[in-house]
């Protein structure tokens, strides 16, 4: 079943539901939370923008403004692939020009309206530069030592670090093309001059 609301407006349709009303609910009522392992603690998602929902592919697109200030991102979108245990995100800098793409190898779960994403600690980056490089490992090897996740679940952070690294290596993977609608800033960011 595909959930879709962009802006108030569907951009997906499934042929079963004929009202808005149906698809603006989906989104309205699920919540995103973010689970982190180091340090232990989970954080509602409420500042960020549900844009689409494909509970069939397992897809959830959102865009967001840091949850705290950075001098670093000024805003960004994600696409959660929950199937594949990836959350691509893409950052603007204060400026409103692309930075980079961040990758985090996630674990998700489904708890009622809550979608529960837990981050794996392992990353994949690639700078603005093309520069790809994997981050974290060591907090990954350190979340083992004290049994916060199972060697099962190590050994598939590494696997899919890896197969991310191969992909953006590659010049592939670059998440968002297909909702061009993800791409817009969220309502609130404000670009600092270009020549600041």
């Amino acid at each position: 079943m595909i959930f879709a609301v962009v802006s108030g407006k569907k951009i997906g349709y499934n042929g079963l539901y004929e009202t808005n009303s149906f698809w603006e609910k989906s989104v309205e009522k699920t919540t995103l939370v973010r689970k982190r392992l180091i340090p232990d603690e989970e954080c509602v998602l409420k500042g960020d923008e549900i844009l689409h929902i494909d509970e069939e592919a397992g897809i959830v697109v959102t865009r967001w403004l840091p949850i705290r200030k950075r001098s670093d991102i000024g805003w960004g979108y994600s696409v959660y692939r929950l199937s594949e245990g990836v959350k691509q995100s893409v950052f603007y800098d204060r400026k409103g020009v692309f930075s980079k793409v961040y990758c985090d190898i996630i674990k998700s779960e489904r708890r009622g309206e809550r979608i529960i994403v837990t981050d794996l600690l392992v990353d994949v980056v690639r700078t603005k530069a093309g520069e790809v490089s994997i981050l974290d490992e060591e907090e990954l090897d350190a979340a083992l030592g004290r049994g916060l996740i199972t060697e099962e679940e190590c050994a598939f952070a590494r696997r899919k670090a890896r197969e991310t690294e191969d992909l953006l290596k590659d010049g592939g993977f670059f998440p968002g093309s297909e909702y061009p609608d993800a791409i817009t800033p969220p309502e609130g960011f404000v670009p600092e001059p270009l020549g600041a």
